[in-house]
């Protein structure tokens, strides 16, 4: 397995073949028809989306990466079922945009999947691209088959963690592609394991964020914030943004805010499908000071407002990119130890906790709430850190020059 270098830090070096970085990444000497000797050309990519909506951080993530690669000169063409909200960003970034019936076999419609499948295979090799970028597994039969046929290059980058019950064609698939790229070693080691992938086709490349968008608050406008929300300025605040689901661990959160010593407010974003569990946590915090908020498709404010940003989640999270967000704005984070959480909290470790513990959540945060008095320089930490390690910047340069190795 690859693991992406950073600097300032003693981190995993790269094992098996590393990437022979060219002078301009974005670019491949190759002379196209009617050009002079040794002319450049702009690498051409293909990706696919389903839904070109912000329905969740994998959708988000692709987007981010596209723009990045789109800006440093990546000639993109885009494979699309529906418009979402994201559309106008994806229509801005890709050189050309087509609809297709379907990108990936759905076993509800068999009929209309394959055909569109196979229509969406017969588009990708009209439009001749030199790699094929993917970032959900679903989409790779289209691509494969393309690939076959013209001996495209296909990476596919994986967002989520490995389903329990991962069907056995689709990790035979994976398998087949030429790089699988996965944001945390721990999320690279589960999918090596369930998915029998070959280590030296697994690159670990974390996926990083804007840091000129995700940047601290001034005292007055934090505390401005603050106020909209119907909260003290001057009584800490706890922050989570995500799904209010189980598997989150929300309803710990809450004990935890129940069992500390230090008065703080928690302000919950999110949506959840499950609407007893939505209750039950709504009947949990009843006399205590939360704020409760619907989802919404921006948090960069509300993140820089908050003193603390909790992630208590109980499953395996890639990476927890709520967390990265939260310490590029200057605000430290606490999250459960699972998953990719202790890499991306690799500077931190004292703020992660057992996950489902409440009493030792309740710990953390009462020791880390009041930073800003006792530990001021906390906030500037967290966001070097990101600035160094986990910058958007710094996942397209080493996508792209991945890319532009398997497109010679």
């Amino acid at each position: 397995m690859h693991h992406l270098p950073r600097a300032g830090a003693a981190l995993p070096k790269w094992r098996g073949r590393s990437p022979q970085i060219p002078r301009d990444p974005c670019h491949v000497t190759e002379a196209a028809p009617g050009d002079g000797e040794g002319a450049l050309r702009r690498t051409r990519l293909l990706t696919v989306a389903d839904h070109l909506g912000s329905v969740g951080g994998a959708e988000v993530a692709q987007l981010r990466v596209m723009e990045g690669l789109a800006s440093s000169g990546w000639d993109i063409t885009l494979l699309y079922v529906s418009r979402g909200d994201l559309w106008p960003r994806w229509d801005a970034l890709a050189s050309r945009t087509k609809t297709v019936r379907a990108s990936r076999l759905e076993r509800a419609a068999p009929l209309r999947s394959g055909f569109g499948t196979a229509g969406a295979s017969l588009d990708i090799v009209r439009s001749d691209p030199q790699v094929v970028y993917l970032h959900n597994p679903g989409d790779l039969p289209a691509a494969q088959v393309a690939s076959r046929v013209k001996g495209i290059p296909v990476a596919v980058h994986l967002h989520l963690p490995p389903p329990f019950h991962q069907p056995g064609w689709l990790n035979r698939l994976i398998g087949k592609a030429d790089a699988v790229i996965i944001p945390s070693a721990d999320a690279g080691e589960r999918w090596v394991r369930v998915a029998g992938l070959s280590d030296d086709r697994v690159w670990v490349i974390p996926t990083g964020i804007d840091t000129d968008r995700f940047i601290p608050l001034a005292d007055k406008a934090r505390d401005k914030q603050r106020r909209a929300l119907g909260i003290d300025p001057g009584v800490p605040m706890i922050m989570y943004a995500g799904r209010l689901d189980p598997t989150k661990g929300l309803n710990h959160l809450i004990e935890a805010l129940r069992r500390m010593k230090e008065h703080a407010n928690l302000v919950v974003c999110g949506n959840g499908a499950d609407d007893d569990f939505v209750a039950t946590l709504h009947e949990m915090s009843e006399g205590m000071s939360v704020v409760w908020l619907r989802r919404r498709p921006d948090v960069t404010s509300l993140l820089a407002a908050a003193d603390l940003v909790v992630l208590p989640s109980l499953t395996f999270e890639t990476q927890g990119m709520v967390v990265t967000e939260a310490m590029s704005c200057g605000i430290p984070a606490v999250a459960s130890a699972v998953g990719g959480l202790s890499e991306t909290l690799a500077a931190f470790p004292d703020h992660l906790v057992p996950p489902g513990d409440a009493m030792a959540l309740a710990t953390a945060l009462d020791r880390l709430v009041t930073w800003r008095r006792h530990s001021p320089a906390l906030g500037n930490d967290s966001r070097r850190w990101v600035v160094e390690h986990l910058a958007l910047e710094g996942t397209v340069k080493t996508v792209s020059t991945l890319l532009a190795e398997l497109g010679r």
